[in-house]
């Protein structure tokens, strides 16, 4: 957020990008066992994290420190990790919606969301999602239009941007959207729903 002054006007104007910062989120562990190594090597890793007071949530993350951990902390039964989290959390299992061409849809979350759509069919296929329109132009087999990478592929992972005419779809929260397409086609979408 941004405080910009006006003049002639009391207190700044609050200009906002509509993003947020991470977020860091502590957990406590308790470590009773032998393969130290292992679990340092866990959380060296960790790209995803589920906190148990949202079970059916979760963060894309980094541990901080997660690169030089000493190990030294899993001599202790407990000990606590930081984890720099994404602000946004999304279901820890994924929807997966079978499309019926014309159907709505309404984003439960509160943040816009980039889905991913899998269109089974060839030739031309015109995909709707409200009012933003996707072209797809002589494929087959399944294509795959990833929101959150803002890329068109193939099932098999070639990528096929120059087959697509438009934007990767958002679903903005609340807002009833009718889904629909032209050509002979099936749509799953995968709508990767987002919270804060």
């Amino acid at each position: 957020v941004s405080c910009v002054p006006v003049p002639g006007r009391s207190g700044y104007l609050h200009v906002s990008d509509d993003s947020f910062d991470p977020v860091q989120k502590r957990a406590k562990f308790f470590f009773n066992g032998a393969n130290v190594e292992a679990v340092a090597e866990m959380f060296r890793t960790a790209s995803e994290v589920t906190f148990s007071n949202e079970p059916d949530r979760v963060y894309f993350c980094r541990v901080i420190g997660g690169s030089t951990f000493d190990k030294s902390i899993f001599e202790f039964t407990e000990f606590e990790i930081v984890f720099e989290c994404d602000p946004e959390k999304r279901e820890r299992e994924p929807s997966i919606i079978s499309a019926a061409n014309g159907m709505t849809l309404i984003h439960p979350g509160n943040r816009k969301c980039y889905p991913t759509f899998e269109i089974t069919g060839s030739g031309t296929i015109v995909l709707t999602v409200g009012a933003q329109a996707v072209t797809l132009a002589g494929v087959s087999g399944t294509t795959i239009i990833d929101g959150d990478l803002g890329e068109c592929y193939t099932s098999a992972g070639v990528n096929i941007n120059d087959k697509m005419t438009g934007l990767p779809p958002i679903l903005m929260p609340g807002v009833p959207t009718v889904i629909s397409w032209t050509g002979s086609a099936t749509v799953v979408i995968r709508p990767n729903w987002r919270y804060v």
